[in-house]
């Protein structure tokens, strides 16, 4: 048995015998565990350092011992180290030093808005919700899913990667007509260009009749021509209206959200916990002709997600900037063996002209050749806001791996970025492919790069579940920054940005395939 299986059944235990504090503590101790340990071992100790300095001094965080002295020593080391967090926990507000967060402390992470934990056990072959509300520290709403089961959900995580093929590339054809003027380009590594076919194709175009060529990509990548002949698929309707009925609509009925249509729409956090970690619970909703409205979650709410609930109350205690806030936006159109993004020349100029017009930060830009990992990293570290306008790369045999393309060779892996502290972090705008794709092995631990940019100090982040086209990014970057401006460059509305900005990329999608929607949904918002 794996060891999220356990915690998913652990937690399923407490909620079916009535304990749904425990269940949702429990969750968030076993989860996300790899960035959990990193925030464990930076605000606390910053904060010990300043308040009780001779204490740092112990073994909390001692030299690396040789092998040698691990083996003479190793139990020495841990008597110590046992008595030194005693001492720490007898110390003013350092009572729950290092242990596993308590609820008390953990529904601050729900001052702004609801949040939605979903979790499902085989063991109790049942999905249920827990929702932590604001203002409310010691209590939890549960919500049964009694119409969704753990079975279904893998059956609609498996339709939904036969969709998109088996690395988050599409299988279905890319339709020039749902993106008007769309380029075949894309912003994934996995994608290979080969030159003969492409060459092929161009030899046989009909140039009357370039805006309704379609192309796709096959299973091994290859660009090829597509005949305008078959039905339009509708996997992903079928996927978002079972998300919706079984799932979604559940949590707005019980808390009360499809009353009404605000015209300021509220928003609703979603912390899913396996299997529910890879499914468009955003984009649920009943998307065929014949649909009244209001039977959308877009209709009702604006969506974020988190991995855990200790990243966000982590943010919710960081001061803002002393000083005027920095956005390094950075731009790599080429990298080695990919292919070339054009647009995100375009994302620069957008992100210019809203700065400009804002005068709410300062701007540096990184492009092309000097867009290089030591330039970044460099800059990265004095920035509040980052944009990257590149190919993205997900490793699955090696998560830490996945990286953002930058000049030449070089990458910014995510194990970089765990290393970085980002003091007064703001948005972090990474539009690239499959930048919150996470493992499913590891489907717990939110090891993509979206989920590194949270734990490094980021205090939200756009990001994406599956590879993006070329054309689609600088459209979305576009109205992003047009409504941030507006807004004064708050990071809070970054959220609500994106939700505006989907929409209208819903607007300008032609026709009603899995080609439309595979080029709006993978867009999300994580953090505050």
């Amino acid at each position: 048995m794996q060891a999220g299986s356990m915690v998913h059944d652990a937690a399923a235990a407490a909620h079916h015998f009535g304990d749904d504090i425990q269940a949702v503590e429990w969750l968030e101790q076993g989860r996300s565990v790899i960035w959990g340990q990193i925030l464990q071992l930076r605000t606390p100790i910053d904060d010990l350092k300043e308040k009780e300095p001779n204490l740092i001094q112990g073994s909390i965080q001692p030299s690396v011992p040789s092998k040698e002295e691990i083996a003479s020593h190793g139990q020495h080391l841990a008597v110590e180290r046992k008595q030194i967090l005693k001492e720490i926990r007898m110390c003013e507000g350092f009572e729950r030093f290092l242990l596993p967060r308590a609820i008390r402390e953990l529904t601050p992470a729900a001052s702004h808005c609801p949040i939605v934990i979903l979790n499902s056990s085989n063991v109790y072959d049942t999905c249920y919700a827990l929702v932590l509300l604001p203002n409310l520290p010691d209590d939890v709403l549960p919500v049964k899913l009694d119409s969704f089961t753990p079975s279904q959900a893998k059956v609609l995580y498996h339709k939904l990667q036969t969709l998109l093929g088996e690395e988050g590339q599409t299988n279905s054809s890319w339709n020039s007509q749902s993106v008007p003027g769309a380029v075949p380009n894309n912003r994934s590594q996995s994608m290979v260009y080969e030159l003969e076919e492409v060459d092929e194709a161009l030899r046989n175009l009909v140039f009357s009749n370039q805006d309704k060529i379609n192309f796709f990509a096959d299973p091994k990548r290859k660009l090829i021509l597509e005949s305008n002949k078959g039905a339009d698929s509708q996997g992903f309707k079928v996927i978002l209206a079972e998300l919706w009925e079984g799932v979604v609509r559940p949590v707005l009925e019980a808390l009360a959200l499809m009353d009404s249509s605000p015209r300021v729409k509220p928003r609703l956090q979603w912390c899913p916990a396996g299997i529910f970690s890879f499914l468009p619970l955003h984009a649920a909703g009943l998307y065929y002709t014949d649909t009244s409205p209001g039977s959308k979650l877009s209709d009702f709410v604006i969506s974020s997600y988190i991995p855990t609930l200790s990243i966000l109350v982590d943010r919710v205690s960081l001061l803002p900037p002393p000083g005027p806030p920095k956005l390094l936006a950075i731009a790599q159109s080429l990298s080695i063996g990919q292919p070339k993004l054009p647009g995100t020349f375009d994302e620069i100029k957008y992100i210019n002209a809203a700065v400009e017009q804002s005068r709410a930060l300062t701007l540096m830009t990184l492009v092309e050749e000097k867009a290089t990992l030591e330039n970044v990293l460099c800059e990265l570290k004095a920035a509040t806001w980052v944009h990257f306008a590149c190919h993205g790369m997900q490793n699955a045999a090696h998560p830490m791996e996945s990286a953002l393309l930058l000049a030449g060779k070089d990458r910014l892996t995510l194990g970089m970025l765990t290393s970085l502290k980002i003091t007064h972090g703001g948005l972090a705008f990474l539009s690239a492919c499959q930048t919150a794709k996470g493992d499913e092995k590891l489907s717990d631990e939110a090891v993509h790069l979206s989920g590194g940019m949270l734990a490094t100090g980021f205090g939200g982040v756009i990001a994406t579940m599956w590879s993006v086209h070329d054309k689609v990014a600088p459209q979305v970057a576009r109205d992003v920054y047009q409504y941030l401006k507006e807004s004064g460059m708050d990071v809070s509305e970054a959220a609500h940005a994106l939700h505006l900005a989907v929409e209208n990329a819903k607007k300008n999608m032609q026709g009603e395939d899995d080609a439309a929607f595979i080029s709006w949904v993978p867009f999300i918002h994580m953090g505050m």
